[in-house]
């Protein structure tokens, strides 16, 4: 198990392999956990003060939120301490995260000069 902490917002705790796991398989557990706690959330909805395409959904049990994971990974990183996980075939054993670790999404900064 890690935590993946946002700004403002509460962590994700993603449930992972301790062994074998590399970044790509991490990245897959946190969209998976997303997309699971959305649920769980539209789920619980049933606010009256809440706008009525929500409660829509919720009635209907259907997220119509989309995320474009791409856009995520290419303009977000994820890094443990000062560390950037930049191979997704890195395992994380290899970077020295263990049980109970903490990450964190960082921007990923821009080589202006590299060719496109």
């Amino acid at each position: 198990t890690v935590f993946v902490t946002r700004e403002a917002l509460p962590p994700f705790k993603i449930v992972i392999p301790q062994s074998g796991t590399t970044v790509r398989d991490l990245k897959r557990a946190i969209e998976k956990t997303y997309r699971a706690n959305r649920q769980r959330a539209i789920g619980r909805t049933r606010n009256t003060y809440l706008p009525e395409d929500i409660r829509r959904e919720a009635r209907e049990g259907v997220d119509r939120t989309q995320i474009s994971w791409r856009y995520i990974w290419r303009t977000y990183m994820l890094a443990y301490g000062s560390i950037r996980l930049t191979d997704d075939n890195q395992q994380l054993a290899s970077y020295g995260i263990g049980n109970r670790d903490e990450l964190r999404f960082v921007k990923r900064k821009r080589d202006k000069y590299a060719q496109h």
